[in-house]
């Protein structure tokens, strides 16, 4: 039996499609909760597949606990239907895990998925304290006051900004302080975690990756060896050059993009940052030299591709950074 699984917020679709070819499936709907999926995969056996959208986390979880065997659907991978309602959406994900075919993605273990909400959170009261500080600006300046720097960026600013009494402006500051407070508090578990694994410690030797790119990166890739090379490493980032091929004519060009957007995110700004630190490394020299003949964009998507092949072999071998490896097997990809 394989069985198809369209999850929603109260209810779930259930495609069961035996194994035996044209034979009709059976379809049922029942709440999402661990209980009701129990009761209508009693007795089941064979594989249970949904899609890795919204909240699919806890259903996986239940199911795994219920001792299911369970595969992930990447839905960018899934060609869209032009009807689409729930029962095909079921019945076609049990129709592509009984063929094969089903685009699968990774399930995290629990461990590897409290990182990365620890890593997320900390990056999204990243995002919140700059969209904060520049509402804050904006107000102030709504309000007559200006300034050429930020005055939220001082303590003696921010008193000065307070004395204005500007209701909008002073309730932002509050809560500017609240997630500069939560800020520190996920840094410091951010840096406790970093320097108690040893992977994350390694990556951690290359100049510009401190504790939380390196937790950040271990986190959204999980475990190293399940990928076979470096180049599925690159992919699973989104660096993964496009390439066309017709006749005699073979031509590369821009990456794909379609892979994991945090690790590519903080690949490139790893990138960033190791060039502006250590000029000396091959792979800053090899960013100028790429940046010369196709511009600084590119130069740096090139470099954060070699720093993924770079740390795949770093993790692979438990050795640190190398600013000019010796041996080819050693050297990031250009």
């Amino acid at each position: 039996m394989f069985v198809g699984l369209d999850v929603h917020k109260r209810e779930t679709q259930v495609f069961l499609l035996p194994a035996a070819a044209k034979t009709v499936g059976e379809e049922k709907r029942v709440r999402t909760t661990a209980a009701s999926l129990k009761r209508v995969l009693k007795g089941v056996k064979g594989p249970v597949t949904l899609e890795a959208v919204g909240f699919y986390r806890p259903v996986a979880r239940w199911l795994l606990e219920q001792g299911h065997d369970v595969h992930l659907a990447n839905p960018r991978l899934i060609p869209k239907a032009k009807v689409k309602t729930d029962k095909k959406d079921a019945k076609h994900l049990a129709k592509l895990l009984r063929a094969d075919l089903l685009p699968e993605s990774w399930i995290p273990p629990e461990e590897v998925q409290q990182l990365r909400d620890l890593v997320r959170h900390r990056r999204f009261l990243g995002e919140e304290t700059g969209r904060l500080k520049s509402k804050i600006k904006h107000d102030l300046l709504k309000h007559g006051h200006f300034f050429d720097k930020n005055p939220v960026e001082t303590i003696n600013g921010r008193a000065h900004a307070r004395r204005l009494k500007i209701p909008e402006v002073t309730s932002s500051i509050n809560i500017l302080e609240t997630l500069e407070n939560e800020t520190k508090q996920a840094d410091a578990k951010i840096k406790l975690e970093a320097n108690k694994r040893p992977e994350a410690k390694i990556l951690m030797t290359t100049p510009g990756v401190a504790e939380f790119t390196a937790l950040g990166i271990l986190a959204e890739v999980g475990d190293f060896k399940r990928f076979p090379d470096p180049e599925k490493l690159a992919s699973y980032a989104g660096l993964s050059i496009v390439e066309e091929q017709s006749g005699d004519n073979d031509r590369k060009g821009r990456i794909t993009k379609q892979g994991n957007t945090l690790l590519l995110t903080l690949l490139v700004e790893a990138a960033h940052n190791h060039i502006m630190r250590c000029p000396e490394s091959q792979i800053t020299k090899k960013y100028e030299r790429k940046k010369t003949r196709s511009g600084a964009k590119r130069a740096q998507i090139a470099a954060a591709r070699s720093l993924i092949h770079a740390f795949y072999a770093m993790v692979r071998d438990q050795t640190e950074f190398q600013v000019n490896p010796k041996t080819p097997d050693e050297r990031p990809a250009a």
